[in-house]
């Protein structure tokens, strides 16, 4: 029960983090209002297994750390719980980060402080796509950027930009129900028993799961639409749509490996290459320093406080 509403909790400051960077970028959109934003974002997430399968959410339960038992239920709870608490700090800086980084630094912190079996296999996988997955948006967003801005086409094609964005949107909606929720997926399957080798949900948890993600997606979009939307970068309005789309790619391609990554590094890495596509003075590289040192500091913090505390579990 309490990692149920532990995963409940996740799900929350999953919004509040993630859901709030991707809606942000939707803010100036006429065509697509901010509630329209967060009921498409937060229906994806809770149609997210039936629609993308488990296999994120598999290698997040199973494959980084054999969690057995009562012992591997409870240092599991002690994961989320140092991830949650190192996010939650950073946000009260206004500063987005990676769930998948706080998460994947407190299992396997966790898991070593426990003793238990690591699949450090995955594990390499995951942190190798983690740090892929934002430099290939970035690269994608500045290509894309630079070619249209040499495309015959490019007037019409900003007639139609609000039409362009909500595809975009719900493109990078789709990527991340089927990536970055899937730890959520993950969590609840855990917390309910799940024995299957292939983790499956039932309706009403994953209903419960969107709810709680909508409504902290909702509380997150006043702290974080300043950051995205201002300050990082003055954004044009084909901004949002490239770095959608480039994210969106990355995204989907670590899904293809069932392996988790960051949409939310993934996205603000696209809006960084977005501005660099014009030229690399637009980018307000202050802030964006700011980021990704809060990206930085994640998955080690996450991973120390979960490993003490899994050893002074494991060592009563």
């Amino acid at each position: 029960m309490l990692l149920i509403v532990a995963a409940l909790a996740f799900s929350a400051v999953s919004g509040a983090n993630d859901g709030a960077t991707l809606v942000a970028l939707t803010l100036n959109n006429r065509t697509l209002r901010p509630a329209a934003s967060v009921g498409i974002l937060a229906a994806m997430v809770t149609i997210g297994p039936l629609l993308f399968g488990t296999a994120v959410a598999t290698t997040v339960a199973r494959r980084l750390v054999t969690f057995e038992g009562q012992s591997g239920t409870s240092v599991l709870l002690i994961a989320v719980g140092a991830g949650l608490a190192v996010v939650l700090l950073l946000q009260r800086r206004g500063l987005p980060t990676s769930l998948n980084m706080a998460l994947t630094g407190g299992i396997v912190g966790g898991g070593v402080g426990a003793g238990f079996a690591i699949g450090w296999g995955a594990v390499a996988l995951t942190l190798g796509l983690a740090l892929t997955a934002p430099f290939a948006s970035s690269v994608m967003a500045l290509a894309v950027e630079r070619l249209l801005r040499v495309l015959p086409a490019q007037t019409r094609m900003a007639r139609r930009l609000g039409q362009i964005q909500v595809l975009t949107f719900v493109t990078q909606c789709a990527a991340y129900a089927g990536n970055d929720a899937q730890k959520m997926v993950a969590l609840i399957a855990v917390g309910a028993g799940t024995a299957d080798p292939a983790l499956r949900v039932q309706p009403l948890p994953m209903l419960a799961v969107g709810v709680c993600f909508a409504l902290g997606t909702l509380y997150g979009i006043e702290r974080l639409a300043p950051l995205l939307g201002r300050r990082v970068l003055p954004m044009r309005p084909v901004d949002p749509a490239v770095a959608e789309l480039s994210a969106a790619v990355a995204v989907l391609g670590s899904a293809a490996l069932a392996t988790p990554v960051s949409s939310t590094q993934a996205t603000a890495a696209g809006l960084i290459g977005a501005g660099m596509g014009v030229t690399y003075r637009r980018v307000r590289w202050q802030e964006a320093a700011r980021i990704g040192v809060a990206w930085v500091v994640t998955l080690p913090t996450s991973a120390a406080l979960a490993g003490m505390l899994a050893f002074a579990l494991h060592a009563r």
